[in-house]
């Protein structure tokens, strides 16, 4: 019986705790049904997961370097609301600590079809020369557009820039510092997580990998 006891009494500080979090409440003792928990939990997680889908849906349009971080900045946030009750309400998988592991793993991706697909834009088919001072100009505030960006961007996205760089500036040209200061760091039916599931991350079919390897 100590056993059963033991599981019992952990499963109400779990919902006491589950409780606290998704209906903002400070309580030592369960002040509803867990019924009307369960419901009010599954209206949690879908508030948040509303704004996640709705993000990583736009990943892979966007072309601006800002922005993409924005989004990031934005679905991690509601995540980290999904992670405080991972331990306490039944996901599906991935659960959303898992599903943040694969969404940071992707950003890589999504940093570099950036660069790629703006690069493409002015693709200067041979190095820029004091003969053509607006290609030059463009250049310039390409590289310059990520430098604000520098210290979140991994070290094969600053190593793809510096290529490009090299590509069309002389070495005697400064180059600039693309290299970090500090360490790179649609649901069909009702399941136990929520009505939706996360979206899909669409990572971009090797774009920027090609280029890179040009």
């Amino acid at each position: 019986m100590g056993l059963f006891d033991s599981e019992s009494k952990q499963h109400k500080l779990n919902m006491v705790t589950l409780q606290n979090i998704v209906l903002d409440m400070n309580e030592k003792k369960l002040q509803v049904s867990e019924d009307f928990l369960d419901q009010m939990t599954k209206i949690y997680i879908s508030k948040y997961m509303k704004v996640i889908n709705a993000q990583v849906a736009d990943l892979g349009k966007l072309t601006n370097i800002g922005l993409l971080y924005k989004k990031y900045d934005i679905i991690e946030d509601n995540i980290n609301e999904l992670i405080k009750i991972e331990g306490l309400y039944k996901f599906n998988k991935p659960v959303p600590s898992e599903y943040k592991a694969q969404l940071l793993k992707s950003q890589e991706e999504f940093v570099n079809l950036i660069i790629t697909k703006e690069w493409k834009k002015i693709c200067p088919s041979s190095g820029v020369t004091r003969d053509d001072p607006n290609r030059e100009k463009k250049c310039r505030n390409f590289f310059e557009s990520f430098e604000p960006y520098e210290s979140r961007m991994s070290e094969a996205s600053l190593k793809l820039l510096t290529k490009l760089y090299n590509s069309v500036f002389p070495e005697k040209d400064e180059e600039p510092q693309l290299v970090s200061d500090s360490d790179s760091q649609s649901a069909e039916e009702e399941n136990a997580f929520v009505p939706e599931e996360f979206e899909q991350i669409k990572a971009p079919d090797t774009e920027a990998k090609k280029e890179e390897n040009q």
